[in-house]
C-alpha cells in the first residue's frame, strides 16, 4: 500500500513539473506573439532609467519622458576667457530606439547620444570666437559632453574650452624684476618663506590671509612691493583679479600702473578659474634683485599687458610765510599722473580678447615754499612818541602786523587774504580735494597759492 502511494506521489510531482514547464513556454510564446518587443528583467537600466518589467514600448515612453525632462533642466555651460554660454537643448541627439534594442537584460546600459554636427560652429559664433573652431578639439569635447548626457545627470556642468585648445606643457610664462630690492634680510626671508605659492584650480587666494595663516611678519611697504609684483605677474596669466587697491599719491619704487597697495584695510585677491594649478615663484636673481615669475600648466594662451594714455599733472606751488624760515624745510613736490592698463589675450598670433584692466590716477604732491616774515621795525622814540610806519607785509592795515596763531604758525599777511580764502592750513593741503573720476586738469593747474 505504501509503495502504491509513493508511485502516485511521484507521478503527481512529474505532472506538476511538466505543467509548469509547458505553461512557462506557452506564456513566453504568448507574450512574444501578442505584445510588442521583449520584457526587460529585473535590474535592467538604460541611461540610469530603470526599465525592469517593462516591454520595449513602455521603456521607450519612460525614456522619452526622462530625456525630455533632462534637456529642459540640464545646465551645461561652456566658458572661455570672460565669456560663458549655456548649451541649447537641441545640442544633443538621443537614439532611444537603438538604446532599447542594444540593451542587455539585467545590466546597466548606456544611452546612445550624439552631438549634432552643426552645433559647435553656431555656439562659437554666438560667443564671437568662431576663429577658434579649427583649433578646438571637438572630438574630446563631444566625448566629455556625451558621457554627461548618457547618465542624464541633473548636476550642473561647466566645460572650459581652453582645456580643449592646443596648449603647451608646464611652461614659464612671465617674469618681473625689481632691481632696487637687493640682498636684504627681508628679501632673503621672503624667498625662504614664500618662494613658491601655488593656486589650485578654483582657489581664491588672499595675500593677507596667506600672511596671517603662515604667521609671517613684513612691513606694509615691503608687502606692497611683493603684492605689486604678484599683481603684474597675474595680469600675464589667466588669473582673475578679485581685489586690488592703489594709493592716493604716486607711490615710490612701484612700476606705474601695477601698484597693489597692502595695508590694514587693503588686500590683494586672485582667483584661479582654470583646471590647472598656477605657481607664483619668488627668488633672488643673479644680480641679487628680487624677482618673481609665474608658471602655468597646459595654458594655450599668451598675454600682452600694455601701458597707455599716460598723463601727468604738475603740482601746485604753495608759498607760506613763517616766523623763522630755518626751522622748516621746503618740499619739492611731485607730479601726479594717470595711466591705463590694457590686457590682450592671444592664441598663437590670433588675438582673442582686449580688455581695459584699470585706470589709475594719482594726485600730485604740492610743492611747498616757506618764506620768512619780515620783523616789524622798532618803535620810533622821537619827540612825538609816535610809531613809525613800516612796509612789512600787513603794516598800516587793520589787524596790525602778522601774528602767530596758537600753534605757532604765522597768520597769513592781510594783503594776501584774497588768495587764501579757501581757509586751508598747511596740514590741510596735504590732502587736496579731488576725485579720480573728474578731469584732473581742471583741478590741478600748476597754480601758486600764497598763504
Amino acid at each position: 500500500m505504501k509503495q502504491k502511494n509513493m508511485v502516485q506521489m511521484t507521478l503527481t510531482l512529474l505532472i506538476a513539473v511538466l505543467f509548469l514547464v509547458v505553461f512557462s513556454q506557452a506564456s513566453t510564446f504568448a507574450i512574444q506573439t501578442f505584445l510588442p518587443g521583449k520584457i526587460f528583467s529585473e535590474g535592467t537600466y538604460i541611461g540610469g532609467v530603470d526599465v525592469s518589467s517593462l516591454n520595449e514600448q513602455a521603456a521607450s515612453v519612460k525614456l522619452t519622458e526622462r530625456t525630455n525632462e533632462w534637456m529642459k533642466n540640464a545646465k551645461i555651460n561652456v566658458q572661455l576667457l570672460n565669456q560663458e554660454q549655456q548649451l541649447a537643448p537641441g545640442f544633443f541627439q538621443f537614439d532611444l530606439q537603438g538604446s532599447i534594442e542594444s540593451a542587455v537584460d539585467g545590466k546597466k546600459n548606456q544611452l546612445q547620444v550624439n552631438v549634432r554636427d552643426d552645433r559647435w560652429g553656431a555656439l562659437l559664433r554666438s560667443m564671437d570666437i568662431s576663429l577658434l573652431e579649427s583649433s578646438l578639439d571637438k572630438d574630446g569635447l563631444d566625448e566629455k559632453l556625451i558621457k554627461n548626457a548618457q547618465t542624464l545627470s541633473n548636476a550642473p556642468l561647466i566645460v572650459n574650452l581652453s582645456d580643449y585648445l592646443i596648449g603647451g606643457a608646464y611652461t614659464e610664462d612671465f617674469q618681473t624684476i625689481y632691481d632696487h630690492i637687493k640682498e636684504t634680510d627681508t628679501l632673503a626671508q621672503w624667498v625662504k618663506e614664500s618662494g613658491m605659492i601655488e593656486l589650485q584650480p578654483g582657489e581664491l587666494f588672499s595675500l593677507k590671509e596667506y600672511i596671517e595663516k603662515h604667521e609671517l611678519t613684513y612691513s606694509d611697504e615691503f608687502m606692497t612691493i611683493a603684492a605689486s609684483m604678484m599683481y603684474e605677474a597675474a595680469l600675464h596669466s589667466s588669473l582673475k583679479i578679485v581685489e586690488r587697491h592703489t594709493s592716493e599719491y604716486p607711490p615710490e619704487n612701484i612700476k606705474e600702473g601695477f601698484e597693489a597697495k597692502i595695508s590694514k584695510d587693503y588686500d590683494l585677491k586672485l582667483y584661479n578659474g582654470d583646471s590647472h594649478p598656477v605657481q607664483i615663484i619668488s627668488f633672488s636673481d643673479a644680480s641679487g634683485s628680487l624677482a618673481m615669475k609665474l608658471k602655468m600648466e597646459g595654458n594655450p594662451f599668451s598675454y600682452k599687458v600694455i601701458q597707455k594714455n599716460r598723463k601727468t599733472y604738475p603740482p601746485r606751488e604753495i608759498v607760506e610765510f613763517v616766523p623763522l624760515k630755518d626751522q622748516v624745510k621746503s618740499e619739492s613736490g611731485r607730479e601726479g599722473y594717470s595711466v591705463e592698463i590694457v590686457k590682450e589675450t592671444l592664441l598663437g598670433k590670433l588675438p582673442l580678447l582686449k580688455e581695459l584692466i584699470s585706470k589709475d590716477f594719482y594726485l600730485p604732491i604740492d610743492k611747498r615754499v616757506y618764506k620768512e616774515v619780515e620783523a616789524p621795525p622798532a618803535e620810533n622814540q622821537g619827540g612825538d612818541g609816535g610809531v613809525a610806519e613800516s612796509d612789512a607785509p600787513g603794516a598800516g592795515q587793520k589787524g596790525d602786523a602778522p601774528a602767530s596763531n596758537q600753534n605757532g604758525a604765522a597768520v597769513s599777511p592781510p594783503e594776501d587774504a584774497e588768495d587764501g580764502q579757501n581757509g586751508q592750513t598747511a596740514g590741510e593741503n596735504q590732502n587736496p580735494v579731488g576725485n579720480a573720476s573728474e578731469d584732473p586738469a581742471t583741478i590741478y593747474d600748476n597754480e601758486t597759492i600764497i598763504k
